[in-house]
């Protein structure tokens, strides 16, 4: 630790040119090798030292790369000294094709080169594969007669092997060596064994299983103090760090040694050139850029110790930093990846669980060290990265690839196009035979594939395939006024205009289709123009002639196909649901503010219609799907949902309807609903409707229970209490429907309740909190405001904010429920409620009311339970620069937890569940997968909530009843591993038994306050 009491001192001679600095003190890139320098690592050794007297004989430590496992294995008996011991550091790099006889033998040699052993006969390599044992029967007796009665630890670097092979090295390859050092150490009482794990981390399991459980350490990043002591201590007699400094230091390399030397290495070497001693936060940040190139290096060789699909997800983890860093909102690697065409397969999830297992990125799915995120940023961007995608498996695809090409020389295209689809059913990302195949499919007028894979080639690389997607569309839409399908048409014209507003053709023809004007030759035009996707721009401009009068459309297609033919069929044909009859029944154009009532679906209609940058091959897989489902054409609906699902990864909606549809197809399937507010608050519904869906797919991809699947009802009630009541009536009127999951809004469930008691359908709430709500068929997934009342009261009061003020909402239940049990909670603990500011009073300034409020008490906590529509005011008031000069604590309840309030520094809520606590990991974790992007704590308890019901379907018999499943709620017992994270059961009164959390706002996320928890 510095002496900052010497700053004074020494910043007389700061600014002298005479100081002499030495050497740079800060190693980088090479083992330490003076145990001085080695810092840190205290815990570690002394793990290690406890569990070699306790006479443990393997001790596995693992790490990230360049994270010291090197110096620690190098210093080893400097900080485990023992004169009994004899540690022998042997790396197993390099040995993957080796036999197990091999490795054995290079491990004997260096045995006897480093402990200079000149009396230990060592036979030829050929001797040694000839006898099975030699090892164990011969060499290491001999090695024990010359060291006496010392005990010999092997010390295995690189044990995962780092260069790895076809055969995915020794692990899978020659894992007969590892049986190998199993037996052999439980032969030899006097041989121990310390495995390092550097590079295949996510294998640590495995070889625990192979050696029963052996105590396990983590060579991981320092903490603070450690960082701290990293920082400080090799240039104490030369530089003095600021504390802030100091932290920017940690935020920046997160503890990691090798960074840190590397940075402070160029905070050294600045200071000398400038002969200033004082090292500053702002020095830190203006080194960076210098620091990045000093570790080039090294975060090069760490770079290419992880696999290509890892490298891929760290770029596209980098890149959703970058953007959350310009205010947009969070979104995870694999959902980046979607946006530039990528598909999401299992190797890219498993390479996401993989490196936050191995904590290269966090359980959000983010960098967790940022030097690292922005030399990623600069050496390996997104758009580089993914074209590496294309490599891999190419030993599976080049077979393929060269047939495709001797069809293509032949002419034989189908047959080409059949080994591309086959290339692609290999490797999805492999862009040649993207644009390959979306080529072909144009050309056999397979339309919608072809405009979804030439999308896919726009997001692979917008400036080499923006025209050939956009052509593509336009094909579509001629071919689509060829067949007299007008607005589909017109909704093509219009999507070419959202990636080109200034294309004058797509102009042209919504002008003409709008005017209701077709030119008489116009399927001449349109084949021409199919046929014509291949030429210049100016050739197929020159095919484009003026269109007339609708006059002439009728008088030319008359002509040629007949008026009674053409008519009748047309006037036989019906139009789509939304459009209507135009021009003598010839024609379908889109119904003018056509509204049809679409609050309740299992797939007969999109409830979520408003999707923000949604791609044509979404919105058009999500309809197909729709009209397949309505046709009970279930199969094909099931595919077209898994489309519109892979074309949007974190829609729920299509998830729930893909598994319906499977659910259909089979038949007898368990039935729930789950009502959210779509109209006024999407994205939380879809929050809780992720939560049902992952619970739903994963009931389904297991088989369901007794061949019997579960189909989810999704019900928009609009957080609208008398809606909520028609909704529940309907609801309850459908005997097949078992059980409800919602409602969002206490108000609205307490309205619904009156409609579910009658008809004694049990509901489960994942977000209605208040304590009006209680009935012997509600339960809940998260707690009540009592629980949340008293938690928030607790903190406030021991926290020291003994006098505070409230703002509510007089009309919400939940507002008014939670307000009620803080006051009761706070007033026991002799709290003062300084003053309660209602929301919902009209005509007056709530932030002029509340500064009022500060003036006339000693108020230093404020309180805020807002409804949902006064979030946005609160989070306003928790950022507010007056109130913030005051020195506020605010809190609040769960309806303010979001990404915008984790920009209000400071802000402590109570929510339900966190992501970031050890008991979430394992669902955050598979979530992210799921979604491709981290979820709330709604799509936790909602995905309990689900949980609950299909616990009670493995109750009984498949002819589950209501009445049973209300009996049988009350019983259950759900262990942790099956939940969002927590056991789940309820009291008596429907109650669930799981705490609150409480995190603050820190840094643009939220972190957990630290409390013991049941």
């Amino acid at each position: 630790m510095p002496n900052y009491n010497q700053e004074k001192t020494m910043s007389n001679v700061d600014n002298q040119s005479n100081i002499h600095f030495g050497n740079n003190p800060y190693i980088v890139g090479v083992p330490i090798d003076n145990p001085e320098n080695l810092i840190g690592r205290e815990k570690l050794f002394n793990f290690i030292k406890n569990n070699l007297d306790n006479n443990s004989k393997i001790i596995l430590l693992h790490g990230l790369r360049r994270i010291g496992k090197s110096s620690v294995l190098k210093l080893f008996d400097h900080f485990i000294s023992d004169d009994n011991l004899v540690c022998i550091n042997f790396d197993l790099q390099n040995k993957s094709t080796k036999s197990v006889n091999g490795i054995l033998y290079d491990l004997a040699q260096y045995i006897v080169e480093e402990l200079e052993l000149k009396d230990v006969y060592l036979p030829e390599q050929q001797e040694c594969d000839s006898q099975e044992n030699w090892f164990s029967n011969k060499f290491l007796p001999e090695i024990y007669k010359q060291l006496g009665n010392k005990k010999v630890i092997l010390l295995l670097d690189e044990f995962d092997v780092a260069e790895k092979t076809k055969d995915d090295g020794v692990l899978k390859k020659t894992s007969a060596f590892f049986s190998y050092l199993k037996t052999l150490i439980n032969n030899q009482e006097r041989l121990f064994l310390i495995p390092v794990i550097g590079r295949n981390v996510g294998e640590l399991d495995i070889i625990l299983r192979l050696y029963h459980g052996a105590p396990n350490q983590e060579i991981g990043l320092l903490d603070p103090l450690g960082s701290e002591k990293l920082v400080t201590k090799p240039a104490q007699k030369s530089l003095i760090y600021e504390k802030q400094a100091i932290d920017e230091i940690y935020k920046i390399c997160a503890g990691h040694p090798f960074l840190t030397q590397a940075i402070c290495s160029e905070i050294f070497r600045q200071a000398r050139e400038n002969s200033n001693r004082k090292v500053t936060r702002d020095d830190v940040t203006a080194i960076i850029d210098r620091a990045i190139e000093s570790a080039e290096g090294g975060l090069d060789w760490f770079w290419k110790g992880v696999s290509p699909s890892q490298q891929v997800i760290f770029s596209a983890a980098a890149e959703a930093q970058n953007r959350a860093r310009d205010s947009v909102p969070n979104k995870g690697p694999i959902e980046i990846l979607k946006e530039h065409g990528v598909i999401q397969t299992e190797e890219l999830i498993k390479a996401v669980e993989e490196l936050i297992q191995n904590k290269s990125l966090d359980k959000n799915g983010q960098v967790k060290v940022e030097l690292v995120r922005l030399w990623i940023t600069k050496k390996h961007p997104i758009k580089q990265e993914i074209k590496e995608l294309e490599h891999l498996k190419l030993e599976e695809i080049q077979p393929h690839l060269e047939k495709a090409i001797k069809f293509t020389e032949n002419g034989q295209n189908n047959d080409a196009l059949l080994e591309y689809q086959e290339v692609f059913k290999i490797n999805p990302n492999h862009y040649p035979s993207l644009l390959k195949l979306a080529q072909g499919n144009l050309k056999n007028k397979n339309f919608d594939k072809a405009i979804e894979l030439y999308e896919r080639a726009y997001k692979f690389d917008p400036e080499a395939n923006k025209q050939r997607f956009i052509d593509a569309i336009e094909d579509y839409g001629n071919d689509l006024i060829l067949q007299q399908k007008i607005s589909q048409a017109k909704a093509q014209f219009q999507l070419i205009l959202d990636y080109d507003e200034e294309n004058i053709s797509a102009q042209e023809k919504i002008k003409q289709i709008d005017a209701r004007q077709f030119p008489a030759n116009y399927s001449q035009i349109s084949e021409n123009s199919n046929n014509g996707t291949n030429l210049k721009n100016n050739e197929r401009e020159k095919q484009k002639l003026p269109w007339r009068n609708l006059s002439l459309v009728t008088a030319g297609i008359v002509t040629i196909l007949g008026i009674g033919g053409l008519v009748g069929n047309r006037w036989l044909t019906s139009c789509h649901e939304a459009e209507e009859k135009m021009q003598f029944g010839l024609y379908c154009l889109p119904i003018a503010n056509n509204n049809f009532n679409k609050n309740i679906s299992s797939g007969e209609s999109i409830l979520f219609s408003d999707i923000s940058s949604a791609s044509n091959n979404y919105r058009m897989s999500r309809q197909k799907g729709v009209e397949a489902y309505k046709n009970k054409e279930y199969a094909t609906a099931s595919e077209y949902f898994k489309n519109a699902r892979e074309a949007n990864i974190n829609d729920p909606e299509v998830l729930i309807y893909q598994n319906n549809a499977l659910a259909r197809k089979d038949g007898n399937s368990f039935i729930l609903a789950v009502v959210v507010p779509v109209n006024n608050a999407q994205s939380i519904a879809q929050e809780i409707l992720r939560g049902v869906a992952q619970a739903q797919k994963q009931f389904n991809d297991d088989g369901g229970y007794q061949g019997r699947l579960l189909e989810i009802v999704i019900a928009n009630d609009a957080d609208n209490p008398e809606e909520a009541k028609k909704i529940a009536k309907q609801l309850a009127e459908k005997t097949e429907i078992l059980g409800i999951i919602g409602h969002y809004s206490s108000r609205s469930t307490k309205k619904a309740l009156e409609e579910y008691t009658q008809a004694k359908l049990p509901i489960i709430s994942p977000t209605s909190t208040s304590i009006e709500l209680k009935n012997d068929v509600f339960f809940r997934t998260v707690s009540s405001d009592a629980v949340f009342g008293k938690k928030l009261a607790d903190y406030t009061y021991k926290s020291g904010l003994n006098e505070v003020i409230i703002l509510y909402d007089s009309e919400s239940t939940y507002s008014r429920s939670l307000m009620d049990m803080f006051k009761q909670e706070f007033k026991e603990r002799n709290g003062k409620v300084a003053e309660i500011i209602d929301f919902s009073n009209p005509g007056q300034n709530i932030k002029t009311k509340l500064l009022d409020s500060l003036s006339q008490n000693k108020a230093k906590g404020v309180l805020l339970f807002p409804d949902l529509k006064h979030t946005r005011l609160s989070l306003q008031l928790a950022q507010d620069e007056d109130l913030k000069m005051r020195n506020l604590q605010f809190l609040g309840g769960d309806t303010l937890y979001s990404q915008e309030a984790s920009r209000a520094e400071g802000l402590i809520v109570a929510v339900p569940w966190f992501r970031q606590t050890q008991e979430s990991t394992k669902f955050a974790t598979e979530a992210l997968g799921l979604w491709g992007n981290e979820v709330s704590w709604r799509t936790a308890t909602s995905f309990d909530a689900t949980q609950a019901f299909i616990k009670t379907f493995k109750t009984f018999s498949p002819n589950v009843s209501r009445s049973d499943i209300l009996s049988s709620l009350r019983q259950i017992n759900i262990p942790a591993n099956k939940t969002a994270g927590y056991i789940l059961k309820f009291d008596s009164d429907g109650e669930t038994m799981s705490k609150p959390i409480l995190v603050r706002a820190k840094g643009g996320n939220f972190t957990e306050i630290q409390e013991s928890r049941p």
